[in-house]
């Protein structure tokens, strides 16, 4: 393959003169032959640009090159100098990384035609010499691959990644042996390598392929030990196993290159290979790394010291100016030298990150001036780091240049084709020209035949557009995408970019639009979902929206969908929550992120080899994050001695202490007053952070504060007063606080002497009479919630309140989980089952009733059912039924009436029926609330009748002595009122009074809306006013909403309808989304029609800070279109909500649509719509299933209304299928055109369903009754 010199390239990327401003060709069929306009370099003459000139005066681009001074002469005597100075002081090993590469361009000239040119034997003195100089590097090495041992886990990712390297240096060994063995023939000066140096050699390779890369260093120290001669294979094997170990090992593979040119080996091109590969992909991690870091400061306001500093080590080891050296250092001295395609790949990428143009192209230089194919991942590169820079016309003749290779016409690289178009819609939108993005993305879409790929190019455009700030243009074009899961990383980025605009609005659009049930690439997906997620909670925080921010947090914390929060976050968070008041929330989440970061799973590739994501660091960040909450709360004033005590608790017990500043911090909440009354506990706490203190002080040699010597000295004499210890650990805390403080005040260790003596030797006092035990504390019984136990008819005599397993519980571990699931009932379900495990490994038990909360606590979740099995089969191992002791039977009654209620909730009503056995064979029944999610786990079923069914359930509750509840209640009254059936939900709503149970606020809400479904108006307004003046009456727009419908729909009066908007609003009840639905149906619908107030309706949703829905909006359309049959109307609303992209269409806005064509007899026109919708990936639903089958019946064209019944339920619907309103609207069809036969089957196929009686009725009576009117009518 021949290729264009790369001069052309370069030059014509600088300087070229375009004429259209974007790029000339898109693909090679739009054109016979490709004509460069290119004007050659030599006619530009003195008016060439500088850069230009720059670029092609020397190698090095214009750049001092390395080894010269600032004229560009060799100064190799400074530079030996310094080599000699850095041999003899062993200090010098610690030099920073800059001065790592011990030799310049013309020292290594020097040195290889010294080796070249007067070949040495080597003497055993020599071997002596390498042998000493070897020792320390060694030693070093072997320190490194031990350290490495205690690692807990390496990326797999970077595994899979040295593996491919290895191959790659595999190969290069072979090749450069041959090299080097051919430039010593051509001097005679070589020696042969010894046959023991060629088998310890082997040995090596073995050991690196087997990837046991810690043992290469120990053979290599033992070649070393044994004055084996060693040679460039030598080292090339050891520096690829350190490579291999992670990419934190710069200065470790830095110091075995410099041992080589010391020992003067030469190296060759797999070492330079394995260099310069690994220091640019290092380059381009700390590039990440440091961006990451950047970003959190710029979103949260936080800049944590520790992340701070890791940003400043990584810019201060410089490694891609350390790879550019060697790649320019080894390229000069052998002209000929090239180098794979990976390592020019990774150092471009490196030189395109950085926005090292002029070195991008040197190094492009090189690779073409050796013939080596680009890679379409090199042309990227170049194309963005041109358009980072904003020289579009470099990207646009580096894209030209690239179409002139046949490589970029081959059919099996589409996909890196239309990456390439991408990256140069995005270097024209970088370089702020997005009007050639678009003209360019326009002449791609005219020949393209890949509506996939072409949406790539439009996000291109709208992450251009984003950048630029043009949030308007960009959900414009937003708009025009078929938002799929499969655009989930995508739409997770921008999303990021969204809220770091600070635009909340069109972020909380994309951000509901994202899908994470379906992930193509799962750790990655969960990387961006995560950012974007950061990106929205740092929004809400900087806005102060704590509603959001929870919501935010919530789906971080999701570990299936999301990476999780890092430190910046949940420090930012935290200290929202304290600033809103929400104290005990910022705790817990406080404490939950602790458990979260010390026990999470790293998968990223880029994070999980880096220090500061090991485990001893993590413990550092956090208790970083610990101090920096501290400190920040007493600026603001927010930090109180229970909160101090909190924090300080976290951090001690998870991190082992506390930073100086922060401990004083909250030891200044404490006078002497203040710590006579703190618990044993707090008070140890209080006492470690004090003696931390007093010996930081002692650190620096400096003594104690006063202030500090007398706080010790109440700590310590409330210690003794409370009888703590004088052996253990807080007895050796006391001890070593007591002698830092015996200098400055002798009295205190007197007093601490004696309070020894006491304590290891007491008086010994009489004996004590023998004390009964304690009975075991419980917490209050929920009635409601509690099993409903029979009594027994034997009495046993034995004490209530004896728990035979007393001995075996974990109380500390069962009060910790009861004392978080109060905080929050929906923790980490993984947290508990881990404190679950670690408690019975020990060999200790959870409490019963500790247990049952669990359970509850995982049905919540509608998963882990496997723990909730493990659960209740451990129980019966650890805690056996025993029905002799009231306890154990109340614990077990209580854990399997919470097993029932999961069961239910998980939707396994027969699993929930065993348990339920097991509890009547124990003499008790479920509680009362248990047998409400009886009724309300009926909810979705079409194969019975709901309301019977729940009647059965309450009937069966009474049989089993079960005392209702107002839940149970409520679930029966809804389950009635659903089926109409108003008399029963009256009856059991004067049932309910009678028994002396309160109806609550649901229940009212429930009642109303029974009656207003069937048009008792006086009765509703009756209740509606008995429940506004119930005592502990909590509003809910429910019942509102209840009303306001009914007098839209039944009585259809505007003014009752605002009358109870008006009431919600005084009593400070939100208006819901439904509420502004109904408000805008009672101005569009109801006689006079007001557009005007219903269109202002949707500008008070904006300023309520709701988000203005589609069903507003089909309502809009519904009432133009049914109401005011303006259809024209109606179809111009549709198409300006469309075309506004800030809301992103569904069913509902179609079905309204569709409703208006209908309804105006317009049909005919609804194929257009209905094919638009499946386009747009929507669903047809059962209710415009309805609407376009009654439409197309009322034509007789019951070919077309056949057609819309049989999409329902097939591939193209997924779980859509048809209702029994779908079979009645089609039996009507068949019967307007006369089809009696047509209507019997779909009757049939109806009856196969299994719907109840009374919903089939209706469908058959319809065909009954033209059958019975078929021989009259004949």
């Amino acid at each position: 393959m021949v290729f264009k010199p790369f001069t052309t390239l370069a030059r014509q990327s600088i300087s070229k003169h375009l004429v259209s401003g974007y790029a000339q060709s898109v693909v090679a069929a739009s054109q016979s032959s490709y004509a460069s306009s290119t004007l050659p370099i030599h006619k530009l003459g003195s008016n060439a640009p500088a850069k230009i000139q720059n670029a092609f005066n020397g190698t090095h681009s214009g750049r001092t090159a390395p080894g010269r001074d600032s004229q560009g002469s060799e100064s190799l005597t400074s530079f030996l100098a310094a080599q000699s100075q850095g041999l003899d002081d062993k200090d010098e090993k610690k030099y920073l990384f800059s001065r790592k590469i011990l030799w310049s361009k013309a020292q290594h000239q020097q040195q290889q035609k010294q080796l070249l040119g007067q070949p040495q034997p080597i003497s055993e003195n020599q071997t002596r010499s390498r042998r000493g100089s070897n020792a320390s590097l060694i030693e070093e090495i072997d320190e490194a691959a031990e350290a490495i041992d205690s690692q807990e886990a390496l990326s797999e990712s970077v595994a899979r990644e040295a593996v491919e390297e290895a191959k790659e240096v595999t190969q290069e060994l072979a090749q450069d042996d041959k090299q080097s063995s051919t430039e010593g023939t051509l001097v005679n000066s070589v020696p042969e390598t010894p046959a023991i140096t060629t088998q310890y050699n082997r040995q090596l390779q073995s050991l690196r392929d087997e990837g046991r890369y810690q043992e290469v260093a120990a053979v290599f120290r033992h070649m070393v030990a044994e004055g084996v001669p060693l040679n460039t294979t030598s080292y090339n094997l050891l520096l690829t196993s350190i490579v291999k170990l992670g990419p934190r090992y710069v200065p470790e593979v830095l110091d075995v290159y410099k041992l080589m040119l010391r020992e003067k080996i030469i190296p060759n091109t797999t070492t330079y290979t394995v260099l310069i590969d690994f220091l640019a992909s290092r380059a381009i991690r700390s590039h990440s790394i440091i961006r990451s870091v950047e970003k959190d400061a710029e979103r949260f306001g936080v800049m944590l010291p520790s992340k701070n500093s890791v940003a400043d080590e990584l810019q201060r080891e410089d490694t891609l100016n350390l790879a550019l050296q060697l790649f320019y250092a080894s390229t000069e001295v052998r002209k000929e030298r090239a180098f794979p395609a990976i390592v020019y790949d990774t150092l471009i990428k490196a030189c395109s990150k950085h926005g090292r143009d002029d070195d991008m192209l040197n190094v492009y230089t090189h690779m073409e001036g050796h013939n080596i194919a680009p890679t379409p991942e090199i042309i990227r590169s170049l194309i963005r780091g041109f358009g980072k820079n904003g020289n579009v016309r470099s990207a646009v003749e580096t894209y030209n240049c690239w179409q002139d290779m046949d490589v970029a016409h081959d059919p099996a690289m589409m996909d890196e084709r239309y990456q390439i178009y991408k990256d140069l819609i995005k270097a024209y939108m970088d370089g702020g020209d997005s009007v050639g993005a678009i003209a360019f993305m326009e002449k791609v879409v005219d020949i393209s035949r890949e509506p996939s790929r072409l949406e790539w190019l439009t996000q291109a455009v709208i992450k251009g557009l984003v950048q630029e700030g043009d949030t308007k243009a960009a959900i414009k074009w937003a708009s025009q995408l078929s938002l799929r899961p499969t655009h989930t990383k995508w739409l997770a980025k921008i999303m990021s970019q969204v809220a770091d605009k600070g635009e909340l609005g069109f972020a909380r659009v994309l951000y509901n639009s994202l899908n994470t049930n379906q992930l193509t690439d799962a750790v990655n997906v969960r990387y961006a979902m995560a950012d974007c997620q950061r990106s929205g909670l740092a929004l809400c925080i900087r806005e102060g929206n704590v509603d959001l921010a929870r919501a935010l947090w919530n789906d971080l914390n999701d570990r299936d969908a999301s990476a999780g929060p890092n430190v910046a976050t949940a420090v930012a968070y935290t200290s929202l929550l304290f600033r809103s008041g929400l104290v005990n929330e910022a705790l817990v989440v406080l404490d939950q992120y602790s458990a979260f970061l010390m026990d999470r799973y790293v998968p990223n590739p880029k994070e999980n080899l880096d220090s500061h994501f090991q485990i001893e660091a993590r413990r550092a960040d956090l208790q970083e994050a610990y101090e920096y909450t501290i400190i920040s709360l007493d600026a603001q004033g927010l930090l109180t001695p229970s909160i101090a005590l909190d924090i300080a608790g976290f951090s001690v017990s998870r991190c082992g202490g506390l930073g100086g500043e922060a401990a004083k911090r909250i030891l200044g909440q404490f006078d002497s007053a203040r710590i006579m009354g703190l618990e044993p506990s707090q008070l140890s706490l209080l006492l470690q952070l004090q003696v931390s203190i007093m010996d930081t002080r002692q650190n620096l040699e400096l003594a104690p504060l006063v202030e500090n010597l007398h706080t010790f000295d109440v700590m310590l004499t409330n210690a003794m007063a409370a009888g703590f210890p004088v052996v253990g650990q807080i007895g050796e805390l006391m001890a070593h606080g007591v002698a830092l403080a015996s200098q400055m005040s002798p009295e205190l260790a007197a007093k601490w002497e004696r309070y020894v003596q006491q304590q290891l030797y007491p008086v010994r006092q009489p004996s004590p009479a023998p004390v009964t035990p304690i009975s075991v504390q419980t917490s209050p019984i929920d009635r409601d919630a509690s099993p409903n136990i029979l009594s027994s008819e034997t009495s046993v005599s034995v004490d209530e309140n004896y728990d035979p397993y007393w001995s075996k519980t974990d109380v500390r571990t069962s009060n910790a989980i009861d004392t978080s699931l109060e905080r929050n009932k929906y923790n980490k379900i993984a947290d508990l089952r881990r404190m679950y495990r670690n408690s019975r490994r020990t060999g200790k038990a959870i409490r019963l009733t500790t247990l049952s909360k669990i359970i509850t606590a995982t049905a919540r979740t509608g998963a882990y059912e496997d723990f909730i099995e493990e659960i209740y089969r451990n129980a019966k191992v650890d805690m056996p039924f025993n029905a002799e002791y009231p306890t154990s039977k109340f614990g077990w009654c209580v854990l399997l009436d919470s097993l029932v209620a999961a069961q239910l909730n998980l939707g396994r009503r027969e699993k929930a029926g065993v348990y339920h056995n097991e509890m009547l064979k124990m003499g008790a029944s479920p509680s009362a609330n248990t047998f409400g999610l009886y009724i309300v786990s009926l909810k979705g079923s079409k194969t019975y009748d709901e309301a019977s069914e729940a009647v059965s359930i309450f009937d069966r509750a009474r049989a089993e002595n079960v005392l209702p509840s107002s839940f149970l209640y409520n679930a029966l009254i809804g389950k009635l009122a659903k089926a109409r059936r108003v008399d029963d939900c009256l009856f059991y709503f004067a049932e309910m009074r009678a028994l002396g149970i309160k109806p609550t606020s649901v229940t009212y809400g429930t009642m109303i809306n029974a009656l207003t479904r069937v048009g008792d108006e006086t009765f509703a307004e009756e209740l509606f006013q008995e429940m506004e003046t119930m005592t502990n009456y909590k509003p809910r727009p429910a019942p509102y909403n209840s009303l306001m419908q009914f007098f839209i729909t039944t009585k259809r009066d505007r003014s009752k309808v605002l009358a109870y908007y008006n009431r919600m609003l005084s009593l400070g009840i939100a208006p819901t989304s439904h509420t502004y639905k109904l408000l805008i149906e009672a101005y569009a619908t109801l006689e006079k029609p007001d557009m005007k107030s219903a269109e202002k309706v949707l500008d008070a949703i904006a300023a309520s800070g709701e988000t203005i829905e589609t069903a507003h909006h089909a309502a809009l359309i519904h009432a133009k279109g049914c109401v005011l049959h303006d259809v024209p109307s109606a179809i111009a609303h549709f198409e300006a909500v469309l075309a506004a992209g800030t809301i992103y269409p569904d069913s509902t806005l179609y079905q309204a649509l569709l409703e208006c064509l209908v309804a105006n007899h317009r049909v005919s026109e609804t194929t257009h719509w209905v094919d638009d919708m499946a386009a747009k990936g929507i669903s047809l639903t059962p209710y415009i299933a309805n609407t376009l089958i009654h439409g197309w019946a009322l034509e007789k064209n019951i070919k077309k209304a056949r057609e819309v019944y049989e999409a329902l339920g097939n591939g193209h619907n997924g779980n859509v299928r048809r209702e029994p309103s779908t079979y009645e609207a089609m039996t009507r069809a068949y019967l307007a055109v006369e089809d009696r036969e047509g209507a019997k089957k779909v009757a049939d196929e109806m009856l196969r369903r299994g719907y109840p009686n009374a919903v089939v009725a209706r469908v058959l009576d319809l065909v009954r009754g033209v059958d019975a009117a078929a021989p009259t009518s004949s």
